[in-house]
């Protein structure tokens, strides 16, 4: 997973590599779940990182 420099480039991410990558998949997943309250609009990015979860566990 490379450096994110926009909340909007999460949606690119088509794997997780290693544990590191992991870790922060899933805080940003639980920030996400926050932020879609105010900005419904990320919900497609939060459903892409939840799969990107999945898929590693």
């Amino acid at each position: 997973m490379k450096e994110i420099k926009g909340i909007k480039e999460i949606e690119n991410i088509e794997r997780l590599e290693n544990e590191y990558d992991l870790q922060k998949a899933s805080l940003l997943e639980r920030k996400l779940r926050l932020m879609i309250k105010e900005s419904p609009d990320l919900k497609p990015i939060r459903k892409n990182t939840r799969l990107n979860l999945r898929i590693r566990n």
